[in-house]
């Protein structure tokens, strides 16, 4: 096998193993989130937040369960449906400032 054939064999690796990590389970918030997941939170979420893109956050709905954040995907179609439901129970998502 050639040089050039292992190389971009490596990077496929490292890209997938990226990848897959993005989707594992739902991320935990530090100081702002800088990747997000889009698997579903079994416990119940209490509240969210959103958080523009802002280098090197990345755009999140934040939700709260469990005194717990979790750094969750805008375009994953249950979290859209989730903030419908907060809202609809008077707990809209607010604006997450990232702190300083």
């Amino acid at each position: 096998m050639s040089f050039t054939v292992k190389v971009s064999q490596s990077w496929l690796c490292v890209v997938m193993l990226l990848l897959a990590c993005t989707h594992c389970d739902p991320i935990k918030v530090n100081d702002c989130c800088m990747a997000v997941s889009n698997r579903y939170i079994r416990t119940p979420i209490t509240s969210c937040k959103t958080q523009a893109p802002s280098h090197p956050c990345v755009q999140a709905v934040i939700f709260t369960s469990k005194g717990t954040d979790y750094c969750c995907s805008p375009r994953a179609p249950w979290v859209r449906a989730k903030m419908a439901e907060l809202k609809r129970k008077g707990k809209p998502c607010t604006e997450w400032k990232k702190q300083k």
